[in-house]
């Protein structure tokens, strides 16, 4: 009688097993175009200068480096206070830096550039500038709270600003750039 109780459970497990057949030509065909999604020499350069410009912006906007944990006394040996609030301070008393400014615009240009050129293929026209835009906001969102706890520097949100703008002309250009190739005929997509 146990034998038979043993044969009748193992043949209801088989019949609930899956067809092995169907698993393995779902899983060929989920290979065969993970195969095609293979990043080309070109989409290979694109993102290793995306990423070589990120840590060159990341060093050049955090060094020294001498994180600090105390934000108490990191406050007291700021020069200036922390600006909160985007372009509070614009005023030719309190010491405007244009030349700051426009740095902060530029800063992400090539980096919202380098998203768009690099993950054209893979997107509509509008998500590109889109998610170019976002990435650039949070890549900048990401140093200015580092600086946060760098009392050498002094983080912005107006710097946040400039350079989420800086993002989106730098991915809305080249966005222009390839929709005028493709309506002068120059090219594939």
């Amino acid at each position: 009688m146990p034998r038979d109780l043993a044969g009748a459970c193992f043949s209801s497990q088989v019949t609930q097993l899956p067809d092995l057949t169907k698993l393995y030509s779902r899983a060929s065909k989920r290979m065969a175009s993970l195969r095609s999604l293979k990043l080309s020499s070109l989409h290979k350069l694109f993102s290793s200068l995306m990423l070589v410009y990120a840590g060159a912006v990341i060093i050049g906007t955090l060094s020294p480096f001498n994180f600090s944990a105390d934000i108490r006394k990191d406050f007291a040996l700021r020069e200036e206070p922390i600006e909160w609030v985007p372009f509070s301070y614009i005023c030719p008393i309190c010491g405007f830096d244009v030349k700051g400014k426009i740095l902060n615009l530029c800063m992400l240009f090539p980096f919202g550039s380098l998203f768009a050129v690099r993950f054209r293929r893979h997107m509509a026209d509008n998500k590109l500038i889109y998610r170019a835009t976002l990435a650039g906001f949070f890549f900048s969102l990401c140093i200015e709270t580092l600086q946060f706890f760098l009392p050498s520097r002094q983080p912005s949100t107006s710097d946040l600003v400039l350079n989420t703008i800086g993002a989106f002309l730098g991915a809305l250009a080249v966005v222009s750039l390839l929709r005028a190739r493709r309506r002068l005929g120059i090219g594939k997509r």
